[in-house]
């Protein structure tokens, strides 16, 4: 008995074709490698990661005075030279000294300071119209500084009325001068020029006193003045 096989269209498809004889065996086509993959967390085999870009080193922070963290401050010699006692009507007042183009202060009342013997001084300060200036009388030694302090304001204030009565008593006078040779009247009016001169002078007058009268004294009294022994 005789088996019959039919070749259906499945089966052909199905079945793998055989090269034909002769041909050289063909490996099958290679498969792509899988890109490689970070492990699983906790697994060994993670990269290091790179450095990260350090920042400049930090300043240490301040410490107290005195620390090891600040620099030490130079140490200056003491000044030798004489003792300083400043005496004043105002507490403001400070012992000054000349650098260059400057006034600098030195101590206030009563002071009680070595000072450099050949520089050159001078009491103000503030408001307070300052002294001229003055040396010390010694190197070494006590030395008593006096001082009387006067204001700037009320000094220029006394200035500018005593300037203000100077100008007035001079006008006051020119104007009696010319009544003296006025004739006349003032354009339509009935007065005389000589009246009229002569009584404005007197006003002039009077005001310039009264101006002289405030502005001196104030003037003086906003003045300083030191007595150095």
């Amino acid at each position: 008995m005789s088996v019959l096989f039919v070749s259906t269209p499945a089966a052909r498809a199905q079945a793998p074709s055989s090269p034909p004889p002769g041909a050289p065996a063909t490996s099958p086509a290679a498969q792509p490698t899988p890109a490689p993959g970070y492990p699983p967390p906790g697994a060994t085999g993670y990269p290091p990661p790179p450095p990260a870009a350090g920042y400049p080193p930090s300043y240490p922070p301040a410490g107290p005075p005195g620390s090891a963290t600040q620099p030490p401050r130079p140490a200056y010699p003491p000044v030798a030279g004489p003792t300083v006692r400043l005496v004043t009507n105002n507490s403001r007042a400070r012992l000054q000294q000349q650098f260059q183009l400057r006034w600098t202060d030195v101590c206030a009342a009563p002071c009680g300071i070595a000072v450099n013997p050949a520089a050159t001084y001078r009491v103000g300060g503030g408001p307070l119209r300052a002294t001229d200036p003055f040396t010390m009388p010694r190197s070494s030694g006590p030395v008593l500084i006096d001082a009387k302090l006067g204001s700037n304001v009320k000094h220029w204030v006394g200035v500018g009325l005593a300037i203000g009565g100077g100008i007035y008593l001079a006008g006051g006078g020119v104007l009696l001068a010319a009544a003296q040779n006025a004739s006349g009247t003032i354009g339509t009016s009935s007065v005389s020029a000589k009246d009229y001169y002569t009584v404005y002078g007197v006003i002039s007058l009077i005001v310039g006193a009264v101006l002289l009268g405030i502005g001196i004294p104030l003037a003086v009294g906003g003045s300083s003045s030191a007595e150095v022994r």
